[in-house]
């Protein structure tokens, strides 16, 4: 992953201005894809960006966070979220850990909290890209070292190398009947 794709949330435009101007998003590897000021924006910049993290107010017009956490929950989507509110509501709180928030911030902002809780969710972004990457290398070189392993085993058996057979027949490479035929062209 190369940059954290970001989105900004909150009713309250001096709110969303001082996000972007409270932290160095661009070095901590994060862009600001797209700023939403209720939930009906946020649904439609998520399509648009599938952003890895967002920031959001908790209580806004079109949708409260919760809601929209619960809807991409069920779709699939998983972006890390990070609620800010004005109310320090443990109701609000203990709704969002269960959702699979990341944390629950209170307004005022505290910058050096905020940048912690970026800094873990960048971390957690970043380890789980290389962990689909490192699956996704992994699953080419058993398909690559298959189709070695199946070819190297044909060569075996065509030089009469009887434990050959049963070793295909494990990998599921051919099928063993009464009579099994074995064509070969050069």
């Amino acid at each position: 992953m190369k940059t954290i794709k970001l989105l900004l949330v909150d009713d309250e435009p001096v709110i969303l201005r001082g996000l972007k101007k409270l932290i160095s998003w661009k070095e901590l590897g994060i862009t600001i894809v797209g700023e939403a000021n209720d939930g009906k924006e946020l649904r439609d910049l998520i399509r648009i960006h599938e952003p890895h993290l967002i920031i959001s107010d908790i209580s806004m017009p079109g949708g409260s966070g919760i809601d929209i956490i619960s809807e991409l929950n069920e779709q699939g989507f998983h972006a890390k979220v990070i609620f800010i509110s004005a109310f320090q509501e443990f109701v609000y709180a203990r709704q969002a850990i269960q959702l699979g928030a990341l944390d629950y911030l209170v307004k005022p902002i505290n910058k050096n909290q905020l940048e912690k809780v970026i800094a873990k969710a960048a971390s957690i972004l970043r380890e789980e890209s290389n962990g689909e990457r490192n699956k996704e290398m992994l699953t080419y070189y058993e398909k690559k070292n298959r189709s070695t392993t199946i070819e190297q085993l044909l060569d075996g058996l065509l030089d009469g190398e009887q434990k050959t057979l049963s070793a295909l027949t494990q990998m599921g490479a051919i099928a063993i009947s009464r009579l099994t035929t074995v064509c070969a062209g050069d």
